[in-house]
């Protein structure tokens, strides 16, 4: 596991809530060279909605990514383990 990710999925699943919500953030580079941020959050099983969120840095994104994900755990979010296939 690398110290600081540049792709994190989290999700917050409440039942009794009817609450079932993925936020996926990944850090990358576009056609030009541009650093970016790129969301995507929504119910689990959708598509969901996107935004990219540029930056000057690969250091400026990851920072963005770090304040997020401790946003989002503070709200109930938690870090997504897929299951081994068998």
């Amino acid at each position: 596991m690398d110290l600081f990710p540049n792709r994190l999925q989290l999700e917050s699943r409440e039942a009794a809530r009817n609450r079932f919500r993925f936020y996926e953030m990944v850090v990358e580079r576009d056609l030009f060279g541009t650093w970016c941020l790129v969301r995507r959050w929504g119910r689990i099983g959708t598509r969901g909605r996107a935004r990219t969120d540029l930056h000057r840095s690969p250091e400026e994104a990851l920072d963005s990514l770090a304040d997020l994900a401790g946003r989002k755990r503070r709200r109930g979010y938690a870090v997504r383990h897929d299951k081994p296939q068998a």
